[in-house]
């Protein structure tokens, strides 16, 4: 059965290996086997070396379909996942019914709401930063509930409009940070449609990348004073041009006790 379609469900960005030897997404390379899962779990494994089962805990936000909560949850963390939409709910839903992992578990909720769940050791926040249309704000309510490991994979403004996307606005200000905004929903949008666009934001009709020196000097600030770029998430430092062509990378921030 190995490559077959696991569900009725189709999934759109989580390959994962199920059990039964069923894939989300037959014929596609399996999340765990892409340089960036494989680039998370090195600095999980860095800032927590030795760790008993269950000892952490995580939090994955805006995890569509709950593949990265899973690998997270699979490296030994308490791990909780936040999702907004209810269509990507269901696959987180069927994810952990599947793959029956312990100390994984999803709500359904807005991630504005973080505080709402406490603090934890880990937060892991991939492709929903530039989705927002307060950002900084947002960064300080994770800097609350983060302890002492963010994983940030977000697109920020740059001098240049990326070629992918000649949408972005003008260098513009937006809380006191310069950046770019983006189209997230037309003018006019229903409902039924904001919600059908299951990689957009959830309710906002733009967004703002920051440009990236003032998003790590926002991190820094923000307690984590350790601030780095993560090379090892690309396929080859040398011929993949990513990080240029998108806007985009992998950054962590650690608070080291004083």
């Amino acid at each position: 059965m190995t490559g077959e379609q696991s569900s009725l469900i189709p999934f759109t960005a989580h390959n994962l290996l199920l059990p039964d030897g069923t894939r989300t997404i037959p014929g596609e390379i399996l999340l765990e086997e892409h340089p960036f899962p494989r680039a998370i779990l090195r600095t999980l494994d860095l800032v927590f070396p030795e760790r008993a089962p269950g000892q952490y805990s995580a939090v994955d936000l805006g995890c569509l379909e709950g593949g990265h909560a899973a690998l997270i949850a699979r490296a030994g963390f308490s791990t909780l996942g936040i999702e907004g939409r209810q269509n990507n709910f269901e696959r987180c839903q069927f994810v952990a019914d599947h793959l029956g992992l312990d100390g994984l578990r999803f709500a359904c909720d807005d991630v504005h709401n973080l505080e709402d769940y406490g603090v934890f050791d880990v937060t892991f926040c991939s492709g929903l930063l530039y989705h927002l249309d307060d950002p900084i704000a947002y960064l300080k309510t994770i800097a609350k509930c983060t302890r002492r490991l963010l994983i940030l994979h977000t697109h920020f403004a740059t001098d240049e409009i990326p070629l992918l996307f000649p949408h972005l606005s003008d260098v513009t200000t937006n809380e006191g940070v310069p950046g770019r905004w983006a189209e997230e929903h037309p003018e006019r949008s229903t409902d039924e449609e904001i919600v059908a666009r299951r990689w957009a934001s959830l309710d906002n009709q733009r967004s703002f990348w920051v440009e990236k020196r003032h998003l790590l000097q926002t991190l820094i600030e923000l307690g984590f004073s350790v601030v780095f770029e993560q090379y090892d998430s690309l396929h080859h430092v040398v011929d993949d041009n990513y990080i240029a062509e998108n806007g985009r990378s992998m950054f962590v921030g650690v608070k080291v006790p004083e």
